[in-house]
Parts: structure tokens; C-alpha cells; sequence
């Protein structure tokens, strides 16, 4: 419980930075607030899965196995289909993230 309370603001605190990059000011609000209630509903269905997958002990892998998809199935969609960065800024604060992390000033270069 330790390491995961320790990654905790790591994971919230990424949210803002995608709002920051990919939303323009006006959209912040509304996607920070989407990220962070899935966030709980992940933790929800996570908790809910043991209820319907395991029935008795040998259907056990099926919940880990369920739980892989749910992770894995996200992240190759992430790397396949998500760029780096959305084509152009969406704001000034996403301009300013792009320079404070040293990227190029212009997407696109």
C-alpha cells in the first residue's frame, strides 16, 4: 500500500499536465475533471471484478486475466493511435510546458 499511495500524486498530477498540452483553456476544466472521475471508476470496476469472474477459486486467473486486458488493451491503443503532442498548441500555458521541457517552440520541427 506503501509504493502505491507513493504513486499516487505521480498519476494525478499527470492529469493537469494532459489537460495543459492537449486542451485549450476553456476545455481544461471539463477533461481534468473527466480523467480524475475515471480514475475512481477504474478503482470501482477493479473492486466490483472478483464479484462476477470468480465463482471459485480455479476461475482466480480469469481475474488477473481480465485485469491485463484492462491495462494492456489502453496502453497499445495510447502507442499506436496518441502523437507525442496535438499538431499545434492549444494555448499559451501549452506553449510554455513545450519550452519548459525543452521541446521545440513550433510543433512540427
Amino acid at each position: 500500500q506503501i509504493f502505491v499511495a507513493m504513486a499516487g500524486p505521480f498519476n494525478m498530477g499527470a492529469v493537469t499536465l494532459l489537460s495543459v498540452v492537449w486542451f485549450a483553456e476553456s476545455e481544461r476544466t471539463t477533461a481534468t475533471a473527466i480523467a480524475q472521475v475515471s480514475n475512481g471508476m477504474g478503482a470501482t470496476v477493479a473492486y466490483l471484478n472478483p464479484l462476477w469472474l470468480v465463482t471459485s477459486p480455479v476461475d482466480m486467473p480469469n481475474l488477473f486475466y481480465f485485469g491485463l486486458a484492462l491495462a494492456v488493451l489502453p496502453l497499445l491503443g495510447a502507442l499506436v493511435y496518441l502523437p507525442a503532442r496535438p499538431p499545434r498548441f492549444p494555448s499559451a500555458a501549452a506553449e510554455a510546458a513545450a519550452a519548459c521541457a525543452g521541446g521545440p517552440r513550433e510543433v512540427g520541427r
